[in-house]
């Protein structure tokens, strides 16, 4: 057919000279989006930009070729053109694995927040330039990349769940990756009364941007990156979310809105920042090409079915179809509404506490089994003891509460009988306050961890048992089978019972008893624990932990960054006390105002506020964040298959070809 031949203005602005473009009847409108991208970036003059549409099994799929075997593809197409790349899934695909790289950067002890939102730019871009095969493959390979290198502290304590924990998390993280771009997705079709004589259509599709696009192009990542936390929370052994996205985002701005919808809406949040900057650059780079609007006119003299199947189509320049000015204010909003409202988020004071966190220091890196318990309850209560002496010196004002970490004692059989015992005892009433303690209550295959409450008289009125236990650390898992090819056997011999009760002590003090929420170690990172102790009354949170079997920095980082997440969620004041680091006092606001030095004997003490009351997220927990996810993923799922049945070619006509038995050419 007859090559449609443009003013030299308009050629040079919108199509190299010579350009052709085949497109089959039935899918011309599919594939108009990404063939004006590919024009406003080349830049060669003779070049040839074929778009041609192949189905088959594993889905449809658009190909560029010219002269030199140029492959591009999605809305990153004129960017790669641009710069001369000749391989576009080569450099999507490096874009979507330095995104995941730039997640983990995120990541405590760094904690640069602004990683989460650039690296989810990269992804989101990647993603969108990927089809078939190499969209699989790539976000295969992502997960397995952000997997291992958020997880490498794990082989201090076994290689063997190092390995496992990396291939389970690495293929949770590929399916989010896969769900946020599914293989259906395709350009917006046009409808056919935006086809019509002098009808402009819009840049950002080739018909009318819907709510269901929208939802699509900014909601589908960041909704399956929030669903992940959901399920690390969970998911593998009853949970394992040390390296979910929110950790690095505990000092950042977006953490405000954690008090609204936790750990899940911070991650969503973050992620959704980044993607909506990527949506408008790209809006930018097409409007910098050039292609500000289509106008589509008939051939003349054709039937009218051949003018709803294409015709000749003229290009002319028009007016910005959507300025990424209106885009970036648009998603500006959207993003503050969030973080507005966790700042609004307040629960009533109710009077303070006077504490000090003990923290004995020592060798880290050590593993339980191959240090010896009694220089540790040595070193912790020495040091507690000269904090009585401060006390009644008058060099130091009285406390009402001394919190001691995790694993301070270690006895045989209960601790009420132990001659351990009587030593804190005395302790508790030489500094005329309640003592808190870590202990850990070992028999033949089995142990308990909890934490003991000694009121100032000496007697033990309360304890807590840990209920979230530590996998490959306080038990393991098919010990039997890993027993025999390891020796993981030796480093945990003895697996830890799941206690039972409420996250709660009740402390005796001279102004009353005060209930305070009680969390262990490595529950410090499950909101549900922290929530439960809320609901039952806690006033403020009491952490005794324990990350001394670890040489780096990286776990007692993730500690601290849980801790600030769970103050911002439950509006509690957060004390979290380490044998060798970090000790911290975090308010209720999630801010730190004390924390130790990995390895040193130091003594925090601080006066504390208490909250009472809930916030939206202790309420209600991740129900909202959930059900909002939800709905983006079925409304993305319905717009797919809505696309992939209006996309499929004629029946009988599997070709392409139009009534007229040949194709459509400009």
């Amino acid at each position: 057919m007859e090559i449609t031949r443009l003013g030299s203005r308009d050629r040079s602005r919108l199509v190299p000279h010579g350009a052709s473009l085949t497109i089959t009847p039935w899918d011309h409108e599919m594939a108009h989006r990404r063939a004006l991208l590919g024009w406003a970036s080349s830049k060669r003059k003779g070049d040839d930009i074929n778009v041609l549409r192949r189905h088959g099994a594993r889905g449809s799929r658009t190909r560029w070729s010219g002269p030199a075997g140029d492959r591009v593809g999605g809305p990153v197409a004129g960017l790669v053109r641009a710069f001369g790349w000749t391989s576009a899934p080569l450099w999507s695909a490096t874009s979507l694995l330095t995104g995941v790289l730039v997640w983990f950067l995120s990541a405590p002890p760094r904690s640069w927040w602004w990683c989460l939102p650039a690296g989810s730019l990269l992804v989101v871009m990647g993603l969108d330039g990927l089809r078939g095969r190499s969209r699989a493959w790539s976000c295969w390979v992502a997960g397995w990349l952000w997997a291992t290198a958020s997880l490498w502290w794990l082989t201090e304590i076994t290689v063997i769940g190092y390995v496992a924990a990396s291939v389970v998390i690495g293929s949770l993280l590929t399916l989010a990756l896969r769900l946020a771009a599914p293989p259906g997705r395709l350009p917006r079709p046009a409808s056919r009364s935006t086809t019509g004589p002098g009808r402009r259509v819009p840049l950002g599709g080739t018909g009318r941007t819907t709510a269901a696009d929208l939802v699509r192009d900014y909601g589908a990542l960041p909704a399956c990156m929030a669903l992940l936390e959901m399920v690390l929370a969970r998911f593998p052994l009853q949970g394992f979310p040390l390296p979910a996205l929110s950790l690095g985002q505990a000092s950042g701005p977006f953490a405000v809105a954690a008090a609204w919808g936790g750990a899940p809406l911070v991650t969503l949040v973050s992620v959704a920042s980044g993607v909506a900057l990527a949506r408008v650059l790209q809006t930018g780079w097409a409007e910098r090409a050039g292609h500000r609007a289509v106008r589509v006119s008939p051939a003349p003299a054709r039937t009218r079915d051949h003018h709803r199947t294409g015709g000749r189509w003229l290009l002319s320049a028009g007016k910005r179809s959507l300025p990424s000015l209106a885009v970036l204010a648009a998603a500006a909003l959207v993003l503050a509404t969030p973080i507005a409202l966790g700042a609004q988020v307040h629960s009533q004071s109710n009077g303070q506490l006077h504490l000090s966190l003990v923290q004995g220091g020592g060798p880290r890196g050590l593993r339980a089994v191959f240090s010896d318990p009694n220089q540790v309850t040595q070193r912790h209560l020495v040091l507690a003891e000269d904090l009585g002496d401060d006390i009644a010196t008058g060099k130091v004002p009285p406390v009402d509460l001394v919190l001691l970490p995790e694993n301070v004692l270690s006895v045989s059989g209960p601790v009420a009988s132990a001659p351990q015992q009587r030593r804190v005892a005395a302790l508790a009433e030489r500094l005329r306050a309640a003592v808190v303690v870590g202990v850990v209550e070992t028999a033949s295959t089995t142990f308990r961890n909890a934490a003991v409450l000694w009121d100032g008289e000496g007697r033990i009125v309360g304890r807590y048992e840990k209920e979230h236990r530590v996998p490959f650390g306080e038990y393991l898992p098919a010990r039997a089978l890993l027993s025999r090819i390891s020796s993981a056997g030796t480093l945990v011999p003895r697996d830890a019972l799941v206690g039972v009760g409420t996250a709660a002590l009740d402390v005796p003090t001279a102004r009353g008893t005060v209930r305070l929420g009680t969390v262990i170690s490595y529950e410090g990172f499950f909101a549900d624990r922290v929530r439960e102790a809320v609901q039952a009354g806690g006033q403020a949170i009491l952490v005794p932990t324990n990350a001394a079997s670890y040489s780096y920095d990286v776990v007692p980082a993730l500690q601290l960054a849980a801790a600030q997440l769970r103050a911002r969620e439950s509006h509690r004041t957060v004390v979290q006390s380490a044998p060798t680091g970090y000790s911290a006092i975090v308010d209720a606001d999630g801010q730190i105002v004390q924390t130790s030095d990995l390895g040193r004997a130091q003594v925090l003490t601080a006066t504390v506020d208490l909250h009472e009351g809930q916030t939206p997220y202790i309420r209600w927990a991740d129900l909202p964040v959930f059900a909002f996810c939800l709905m983006v993923m079925v409304m993305v799922s319905l717009r797919v298959r809505l696309r992939d049945s209006r996309s499929a070619p004629p029946a009988g006509n599997p070709n392409g070809e139009s009534s007229h038995g040949q194709h459509q050419t400009l």
